[in-house]
């Protein structure tokens, strides 16, 4: 019995190590898409901390989620500010 070597023949090609432009394209939509869905599923929650720090943002996102300003918290906002604005700084 000769010992032969079956897989002398075979040539196993290695499996290439770069991935293609569209899987890399899928893999950022997918990702855009689970940030704004997290995004929108947060937004009424942290709408507070939003409209703190990320003021232009709530502006832009509030018509797209259908939200409208209260016409008294607006009022109360310019009153607010007015009031502030009256204060000598040592009160503050």
């Amino acid at each position: 019995m000769s010992n032969v070597n079956l897989t002398d023949d075979i040539q196993v090609s290695q499996p290439s190590q770069q991935v293609p432009l569209w899987a890399k394209a899928i893999a950022l939509l997918t990702l855009f898409n689970l940030t704004l869905g997290l995004f929108n599923i947060s937004y009424v929650p942290l709408r507070d901390i939003y409209f703190r720090y990320l003021p232009a943002l709530v502006r832009v996102y509030y018509p797209i989620k259908g939200i409208k300003p209260n016409i008294q918290t607006d009022n109360y906002v310019v009153t607010v500010n007015q009031l502030v604005a009256q204060l000598p700084e040592e009160v503050l």
